[in-house]
């Protein structure tokens, strides 16, 4: 009788924890006219409250700016850029050539000759719309459980102001991800970055604000040009960001030239981690037409992982 009892207990257990595991491991998809749905929602809204930060969330407080910087240095707080050797990549990969574009300066992208490839991007910021995104990915706890991401994605793009605009990635109903971006001086920052995560009861909803906001891309574009900086407040830490790569990409069939940056930030204080970012940006559509990210971060007790690698299905939004 005891031993029954032992084997019916044990074997409650395993349920439980079976569940449990379901339940943290279970991911909701989102469908294309759903993110639609969420865009128009989230576009009225900031039309109504136009300076409201489309990533609210628990601001990190931060301290206020230099008004200008000191000679020498780039504004806004970033270290002076210096360009470092980088001989393995001063060559585009190999892909698929596009019809020469003489009249965009695209030229042949065979050759070393810069004048190949278009340095300015004709868009500052990427048209509003949804965007579909091929993902490859999946996040967890460390040591605990691990799930994957759907295979499709949608991104957000919302303009919010003149200059600025939001991007909101949706992996599915329990995972997405909001940063806001703006393009002055011929450079584009990310102002903030807003996650949140859900495993069964359990949910984070956690907003960095960078002060002064990350240079994540600076144009012309160099290949091998690296730049650095810091940025304060309950979350405060240092980036390093470099050109690595140029290229042509075929997206929904349309060759699409590219320019790709990498991104490596240190994170101290209320989350502690690292973070790295290789994006390849379209300097004719102002879009990220591949993403390849990797978050390793700390909050409390909490170890969160995460890496995926998205591909842009087509340059035309569908709203």
């Amino acid at each position: 009788m005891r031993k029954n009892v032992l084997i019916g207990s044990a074997t409650a257990l395993v349920l439980l924890i079976l569940l449990v595991l379901f339940a943290l491991n279970r991911v909701t998809p989102v469908e294309h006219e759903q993110a639609v749905r969420r865009f128009h929602a989230e576009r009225q809204e900031i039309g109504q409250h136009p300076d409201k930060d489309p990533a609210p969330a628990t601001m990190a407080r931060s301290k206020d700016r230099p008004d200008r910087a000191r000679r020498g240095s780039t504004e806004r707080g970033e270290a002076p850029v210096s360009v470092v050797p980088a001989a393995a990549e001063q060559q585009p990969s190999k892909g698929t050539p596009p019809p020469e574009k003489k009249e965009h300066g695209f030229g042949n992208p065979g050759k070393a000759d810069p004048e190949a490839f278009p340095t300015m991007p004709v868009a500052v910021r990427p048209a509003e719309g949804v965007y579909s995104y091929k993902t490859d990915g999946h996040e967890g706890f460390e040591g605990i459980f691990d799930r994957e991401f759907p295979p499709i994605s949608h991104r957000t793009i919302i303009h919010t102001g003149p200059t600025t605009w939001s991007d909101h990635t949706i992996f599915s109903e329990e995972r997405e991800s909001w940063n806001t971006f703006e393009f002055t001086e011929g450079k584009r920052r990310v102002r903030s970055q807003r996650n949140r995560i859900k495993f069964a009861a359990y949910e984070r909803d956690e907003t960095v604000t960078f002060n002064p906001p990350i240079l994540t891309t600076t144009y012309p574009w160099e290949l091998g040009r690296t730049w650095r900086g810091t940025f304060s407040g309950e979350t405060y830490g240092s980036f390093e960001a470099r050109t690595v790569r140029r290229e042509y990409m075929t997206v929904g069939g349309e060759p699409v030239h590219a320019w790709a940056d990498r991104l490596d930030v240190e994170l101290h204080g209320r989350i502690e981690g690292e973070v790295t970012a290789t994006r390849w940006l379209s300097p004719e559509y102002g879009l990220t037409l591949r993403e390849e990210y990797r978050a390793d971060a700390r909050l409390g007790p909490i170890h969160y992982i995460a890496e995926w690698s998205v591909t842009l299905r087509s340059v035309r939004p569908s709203v």
